[in-house]
């Protein structure tokens, strides 16, 4: 389970759309969105928050989040194409959450 397909459980549990999840939590309805798509993962703060509201105390959002994690270090159009589909394809293989920071922010 990827920590998006988590929070996304943990939402979904409590029957409230994305909006109203998001001022239950007190952050931004971007965030939830953000980190249900996978394109961000919450901070520290933001997955306590998670797991206050999680059924099991967020046992399945903390083993997502403690996957391991690949950093690619890359700007946004770059001309070299990096990271090349076999990096990100090997990556994902291994069992790594890959944030870009052309996506993600730095």
């Amino acid at each position: 389970m990827t920590p998006a397909d988590a929070i996304r459980a943990i939402r979904t549990a409590t029957d409230l759309p994305q909006r109203q999840f998001a001022a239950r939590l007190g952050v931004a309805q971007a965030d939830v969105s953000r980190w249900e798509t996978g394109r961000v993962v919450p901070s520290g703060h933001g997955v306590a928050l998670l797991c206050n509201e999680a059924e099991d105390g967020g046992a399945a959002l903390l083993a997502a989040v403690a996957a391991p994690l690949g950093l690619v270090s890359v700007g946004v159009d770059n001309d070299y194409g990096h990271p090349g589909p076999s990096t990100l394809r090997v990556l994902s293989e291994l069992g790594y959450h890959v944030l870009r920071t052309d996506e993600s922010g730095d």
